[in-house]
């Protein structure tokens, strides 16, 4: 008797056993090619997460870097504003108190006379005029 026609005799008599000896090699094998494919792709998502928090890492060191130096932009502009704002406010007070001197100056010393007025006589009485202007 040949070694194959023992296993056949041997497995028409315990068909069952077989079976079920087969099912649970089918399982095992199943559930190995399972796992191996399930530890596979969690190996590419974790390399496809690594990379991209690789790129999120240098955005995110780029986008630090535009905004610091926008920062350090805005305040030099800050600093700047600052300084026009006080000089301006310096021209400002300056122009103020020119204007002010100017028209102390013009403005006291108006004196409207009648044309038959004579100036070196107003000047002699000390700057007061002799004769009053008509309304005409």
């Amino acid at each position: 008797m040949s070694l194959w026609r023992m296993i056949w005799q041997e497995i028409a008599h315990r068909k069952m056993n077989f079976v079920l000896g087969l099912f649970s090699v089918v399982v095992a094998i199943g559930t190995l090619a399972g796992v191996v494919t399930l530890l596979k792709m969690d190996k590419l998502r974790a390399e496809e997460s690594a990379s991209n928090l690789e790129h999120t890492s240098k955005t995110l060191a780029e986008t630090s870097k535009s905004f610091e130096e926008t920062s350090n932009k805005l305040e030099f502009s800050q600093k700047q504003w600052e300084y026009s704002r006080k000089a301006l406010e310096q021209s400002a007070v300056e122009l103020e108190d020119e204007m002010r001197k100017i028209t102390k100056g013009l403005g006291f010393n108006i004196l409207i006379l009648s044309q038959e007025e004579d100036l070196q006589a107003i000047k002699r009485a000390g700057g007061a005029p002799q004769k009053t202007i008509t309304e005409d």
